[in-house]
C-alpha cells in the first residue's frame, strides 16, 4: 500500500497533463489547488488514503472561502484527481466512489449535504431508496419472481410496482407507522430471546427475520456484524438512524448498567404503547374522514343529476 508522502508535485503534474487543458493558466491554477489538497491530506494524517470525513473537513474549510458554484466546480476536479490516484494505486480507496454508491451519482447534492450544518442528516436524505423497501416490498418482489417463473417478462408491471413501493416509502405517516410497527416487533422479539439466555448475536439474527421493512432488516444485520467486532449494541443499531432514539437510549443504558433484558422489555412496552396510541388516533380520524368523503360523493351525484336539468331550462328559455 503506497503512502501519501509519495503523492508529490510530480503526481499532480502527470494528472494535469493527462487532462489536456487548453489554457496554460488553467494548468497552473489547478496545480496549486491539487498541491494544497495533498498538503491538507498530509496534515490530517491521511497516510494511506483519504476517507469521507477528511473530504468533508476539506469541503467545510473551503466553503467558508469560496462561493458555492466555485466549490462545486473545484470539487469535481478533486474527485477526478482522487479517482486518478486510486486507479494508479497511489491510494487504497476512493471516498467519492463510496459516497456515490450510497447517495447517488450526482456530486453537487452530496457536496451540499457535506458542508451543511448537520452533514449526516443531510446525507441520509440523499440516500438511495432500496428496491422494494416498503412493508409490501417483500410481497411485491416475490410476486414478480413468481410471474417470471411462469414465463412472463413482467417488466412494465415491475416498474409500476417499484413506483408504488417508492410512494409508500415517502409517505410520512405510512413511513412512521411502518417504522414503529417493525421497531415494536423487533424490540419485543429481541427482549424475549435475551431473557431466554440466547446469545446476543443469535438473538439479533433471529430478530432481524421478524422485520418486514427491508432497510430496517439490513440495519439489524449490519448491527450484528458491528457487535461481532466488539461495538455496543445501541451504537450499532443507531448507525443507520432508522430506530427511535428512545429505544437506542434504553438499550445503551441497559448495556452500561448490566440490565439489558429489563431495558429491552421497557423499550418494547413503550414502542407498543406508542403504536397503540397512533393506531387509535388514526381509527378515530377515520370516521370523520369517511363522513366528509361520502358527503363529497353525494354532492357529486346531486350535481351530476341537477346539472342537465338546469341546462334544459336554459334551452327552453
Amino acid at each position: 500500500m503506497t503512502d501519501l508522502p509519495f503523492i508529490d508535485a510530480a503526481s499532480v503534474e502527470q494528472f494535469l497533463r493527462e487532462q489536456r487543458f487548453r489554457h496554460p493558466a488553467t494548468h497552473k491554477n489547478y496545480a496549486g489547488l491539487l498541491c494544497n489538497f495533498n498538503s491538507f491530506l498530509a496534515s490530517r494524517g491521511a497516510i494511506t488514503s483519504p476517507d469521507v470525513s477528511t473530504v468533508q473537513q476539506w469541503l467545510k474549510e473551503h466553503s467558508l472561502k469560496w462561493q458555492a458554484h466555485i466549490l462545486y466546480h473545484r470539487t469535481f476536479l478533486i474527485e477526478r484527481y482522487v479517482q486518478w490516484l486510486h486507479d494508479h494505486g497511489l491510494i487504497a480507496s476512493n471516498p467519492f466512489a463510496e459516497l456515490h454508491r450510497q447517495y447517488g451519482p450526482r456530486t453537487t447534492p452530496i457536496v451540499r449535504a457535506l458542508v451543511s450544518e448537520d452533514g449526516n442528516a443531510a446525507l441520509q436524505k440523499q440516500r438511495r431508496l432500496p428496491r422494494f423497501g416498503s412493508f409490501l416490498g417483500i410481497v411485491m418482489d416475490e410476486h414478480i419472481a413468481h410471474m417470471r417463473v411462469l414465463g412472463y417478462r413482467y417488466r412494465t408491471e415491475e416498474q409500476r410496482l417499484l413506483r408504488f413501493d417508492r410512494f409508500l416509502l415517502r409517505v410520512p405517516l405510512v413511513g412512521k407507522l411502518i417504522r414503529g410497527l417493525n421497531t415494536a416487533r423487533f424490540s419485543r422479539t429481541f427482549s424475549i430471546l435475551t431473557a431466554s439466555a440466547v446469545p446476543v448475536l443469535e438473538a439479533l439474527r433471529i430478530s432481524a427475520e421478524v422485520v418486514n421493512s427491508l432497510p430496517m432488516k439490513q440495519a439489524v444485520e449490519e448491527a450484528a456484524l458491528r457487535v461481532r467486532e466488539g461495538a455496543p449494541i445501541g451504537k450499532s443499531l443507531a448507525a443507520r438512524k432508522l430506530f427511535p432514539p428512545m429505544m437506542i437510549h434504553l438499550i445503551s443504558s441497559g448495556e452500561s448498567s448490566g440490565e439489558l433484558e429489563k431495558m429491552l422489555e421497557r423499550a418494547a412496552t413503550n414502542q407498543e404503547r406508542e403504536m397503540d396510541g397512533l393506531l387509535s388516533t388514526m381509527t378515530n380520524l377515520l370516521g370523520p374522514f369517511m363522513v366528509v368523503f361520502m358527503g363529497g360523493v353525494v354532492m357529486f351525484i346531486v350535481v351530476a343529476l341537477l346539472l342537465p336539468i338546469f341546462q334544459l331550462n336554459d334551452l327552453v328559455k
